[in-house]
C-alpha cells in the first residue's frame, strides 16, 4: 500500500473507514455528488495528524485554519479521471487532506489549499487544487523513486502545519510535471517549478480545447465548418508541440 512510503507515526495512525452514510447523512449532495460517490469503493482515515500527537505547530488565523491534516486513502470501483473525486472530496471535507486514490494497482495524489470561507466559518473555498494523473504503483517504484522516498513525512518540512502540507503539495506539483514529461520525478527550484506549472496548464487547455472541437466535429455535418475545425485543431496541436519543445 503506498500510504505505507509517509511513514506516520503510530499515534498519527488512525485506520478508520469514512463510510458512505455519514457522507450523506451530513451533507447535501447533488445529483452528480452521489454519482461521484457511487464511484468509490472506500474511503480510509488512513491518519490524522496534529500538534497533539505529532512534534508540529498548527497556524489557525482568520484566513487559514491548519491545526489537523488528514491522509486518506480513496479506492475507485471504476477508472475515472481523479481530477473529479479529488474535487469532490477537497470540496466535501474543510480540513487540508493528503489523498492517495487508488485502482487496481494506480494512484494518483490530490490536494487542495483552501482559505476560511468569511460568509460561513465552517466551511472552506478552495485557492488552488490539483491532481496527478492515474500512474501505476510499480512505475512510481521503478520511474520515480525519489518520489517515494520523498513521501516520508520526516523530509516534509516542520516549521509548521500550513509549511507542512505544502512540502507535500509541492511533492505532487513535480510528480504531475514528471508524468505530463515522461520523465523522472526530480527537484526543481520555485522559479523552476512555477515556469513548467505554467507551461502545464497551457498545455492541459489546449487538449482541453482540443477534446471540445473534436466532440463538435463529429456533430457537425457541414464540410466547411469540418474543414475550418480540423484546421483549428492541427493548429492547437502545433502550439502544444511548441510548448513540449519550450
Amino acid at each position: 500500500m503506498i500510504h505505507k512510503y509517509f511513514e506516520l507515526p503510530q499515534a498519527v495512525l488512525l485506520n478508520k473507514k469514512l463510510t458512505k452514510k455519514i457522507i450523506t447523512e451530513g451533507n447535501k449532495l447533488s445529483a452528480n455528488d452521489k454519482k461521484l460517490l457511487n464511484s468509490i469503493n472506500s474511503i480510509n482515515i488512513y491518519g490524522v495528524l496534529t500538534s497533539e500527537n505529532y512534534t508540529i505547530l498548527p497556524l489557525i488565523n482568520t484566513q487559514e485554519d491548519y491545526s489537523e491534516l488528514l491522509f486518506l486513502n480513496v479506492d475507485l470501483k471504476t477508472k475515472i479521471a481523479p481530477s473529479k473525486i479529488n474535487t469532490f472530496l477537497q470540496k466535501l471535507m474543510p480540513r487540508p487532506l493528503i489523498i492517495v486514490f487508488s485502482f487496481q494497482g494506480e494512484n494518483a495524489f490530490g490536494y487542495a489549499l483552501k482559505n476560511i470561507n468569511q460568509v460561513d466559518i465552517t466551511k472552506r473555498t478552495i485557492t488552488e487544487m490539483e491532481v496527478t494523473r492515474w500512474i501505476d504503483a510499480t512505475q512510481i517504484e521503478q520511474n520515480h523513486p525519489k518520489f517515494r522516498d520523498d513521501l516520508n513525512i520526516a523530509l516534509y518540512t516542520h516549521t509548521n502545519l500550513k509549511e507542512f502540507y505544502l512540502s507535500f503539495v509541492k511533492r505532487v506539483q513535480l510528480l504531475r510535471i514528471a508524468i505530463a514529461e515522461n520523465t523522472s520525478y526530480e527537484f526543481l527550484d520555485t522559479l523552476q517549478l512555477e515556469n513548467k506549472r505554467q507551461n502545464q496548464r497551457e498545455k492541459e487547455n489546449l487538449e482541453a480545447e482540443i477534446s471540445t472541437l473534436r466532440s463538435q466535429l463529429k456533430q457537425t455535418q457541414s464540410f466547411g465548418n469540418q474543414v475550418a475545425l480540423n484546421q483549428h485543431i492541427q493548429g492547437l496541436k502545433l502550439e502544444i508541440k511548441q510548448l513540449e519543445i519550450g
